[in-house]
């Protein structure tokens, strides 16, 4: 028959058991892609998941929001190879085709969104915020 401490240390050695168990398995199966994004953006977000841990519900949000803002950018860029940076107006005036403002703001905002990550290639810890210490 087991003691007390004998039960306890064997319910806390499960729970430890299950835990990491719970912990493997939830870093080895990165979510799927949405499915609204394009093979490319899809591409990204698998790259992504196995160089970076991203597994809270915020963060998943934006890498999303992200490359949904890469892929308009690159129906836009698409749109200008095929079109040109320039239209005529009514008066036949020159003018900046829509696509250019598009493209520029949707790079803006998938920049925005990798920055708001913090992607980091190691493990430095991330600058500090303010002003310099005082030099002696």
């Amino acid at each position: 028959m087991k003691t007390d401490a004998q039960v306890k240390f064997s319910q806390t050695n499960d729970f430890q058991t299950a835990l990491r168990s719970d912990m493997t398995t939830a870093t080895t199966k990165p979510p799927r892609a949405p499915a609204d994004l394009s093979p490319a953006a899809r591409k990204l977000w698998a790259k992504l998941h196995d160089d970076y841990v991203i597994d809270d519900a915020a963060r998943l949000a934006t890498l999303h929001e992200g490359l949904k803002a890469y892929d308009r950018a690159q129906e836009a860029g698409a749109i200008l190879a095929r079109e040109g940076v320039t239209v005529r107006d009514r008066y036949g005036t020159p003018k900046s085709h829509p696509a250019v403002d598009i493209e520029l703001r949707a790079r803006a905002q998938f920049l925005a969104a990798m920055k708001a990550l913090q992607f980091k290639a190691d493990d430095t810890p991330p600058p500090k915020i303010g002003r310099p210490p005082k030099r002696i």
